[in-house]
């Protein structure tokens, strides 16, 4: 009830017979006496709401967890996916705000298609798409232009490119090429992001790897339990000691990467970073949450890319289920120390992938639950 209206009620109230010769207070004390009492009262029911909150929030169990991984592992995607799924989600500022990467992405698929025509020996048939090749090849993207209006020759180069039709005959050979990640999805929608009132979907900004602001870090809540993630640079072993009150670590490896010689990216590379933390002294209360990704990668390149050729033990052929299985078993190798590892592979890249979400939530229970049996001498 709001105060005047309480304190008309009050006054306007019959007063009670008096027995004896009492000082009657004047309806202006009165007013003032009432006012304080009712702004004490709003005080006091505002400071028991904040005390409840802050019960609420003492109750909640905040856990660390690390997300990382080489490069080319796909964290920054899972990291990407995460804050996606935050209960506040991303602004369309922040989704408009990479529209420049979701476009360089398209760029980049155009100019791989181009160059897979000309590994198999292909001619664009239009003769216009000769003119609309060079133009796609020289064009630049600006990184601060959140506009699309003034890439819309740029679209119709590509549209025209991709609809050319040495395009059908070169997805025949596609044994024989690769293309970008992900090429054929941002091709097919290339009317829809060049569209001048275009909005990049969540699909969009992960498969197009844009950067989402503080995307670094990421917070989620289930139940009483509010995980905080952070994606972690740990090639330098220094850094870990920082982190020894973490619950779960994330730790991303790509199924896809066995071929790959280049310095910190490839099979061995990761196996030996994940033989690092999972071994260290800091993280000896920790579980590991060992994420595999780019299934779909390993099962287009096992025909063209035997595994073999780089793992002479492994003699599943092109199954990629037991190329899968082969990875995971060298990774597991590796835990000397016993961790207890959750294996789980995730496609990052799908907005619709909630599977991962709900594991987490899972191992980070039952590491709490170990650690506090652990404490409990419970289990040695």
């Amino acid at each position: 009830m709001p105060a005047i209206q309480a304190f008309s009620t009050f006054v306007s109230a019959p007063a009670a017979p008096s027995t004896s010769l009492k000082r009657v207070k004047s309806p202006y004390v009165l007013a003032r006496q009432f006012l304080a009492d009712y702004a004490r009262a709003r005080r006091a029911k505002a400071r028991s709401v904040q005390i409840d909150a802050d019960l609420k929030r003492q109750r909640q169990l905040a856990c660390k967890i690390l997300v990382m991984g080489t490069e080319g592992s796909g964290k920054s995607t899972v990291m990407r996916s995460m804050r996606l799924q935050e209960p506040k989600g991303v602004s369309v500022d922040e989704r408009m705000a990479t529209r420049p990467a979701v476009l360089a992405h398209l760029l980049n698929s155009a100019r791989s298609v181009l160059d897979a025509l000309e590994q198999s020996g292909l001619d664009l048939v239009d003769h216009d798409n000769a003119d609309n090749a060079s133009f796609v090849r020289s064009y630049k993207v600006d990184d601060e232009d959140e506009s699309n209006s003034d890439h819309a020759e740029a679209v119709r180069a590509i549209d025209g490119i991709w609809h050319d039709a040495a395009i059908a005959m070169l997805l025949n050979r596609a044994e024989q090429f690769h293309l970008v990640d992900n090429a054929k999805y941002f091709l097919d929608a290339v009317d829809r992001i060049g569209a001048g009132d275009y909005v990049p979907t969540d699909e969009d900004m992960l498969k197009a790897r844009a950067p989402v602001r503080s995307s670094s870090q990421a917070q989620l809540t289930m139940g009483n339990i509010s995980l905080h993630l952070f994606e972690i640079p740990m090639q330098n072993r220094k850094l870990m000691h920082i982190f020894d009150d973490t619950t779960s670590i994330v730790f991303c490896a790509s199924l896809a990467n066995y071929d790959r010689g280049a310095p910190g990216a490839g099979l061995e590379d990761s196996l030996a970073l994940f033989e690092n933390v999972v071994n260290s002294r800091w993280f000896q209360r920790t579980s590991v949450l060992l994420v595999l990704t780019k299934l779909q990668l390993l099962k287009e390149k096992l025909p063209t890319v035997p595994l073999e050729k780089y793992a002479p033990d492994y003699e599943g052929g092109v199954d990629f289920y037991k190329a899968a299985k082969y990875i995971l078993s060298r990774y597991k190798s590796r835990n000397h120390a016993l961790l207890s590892i959750y294996p789980a592979i995730v496609e990052a890249a799908d907005p619709k992938e909630t599977h991962f979400k709900r594991l987490m939530f899972v191992t980070v229970k039952e590491t709490i639950l170990r650690n506090a049996l652990s404490n409990a001498s419970v289990l040695e």
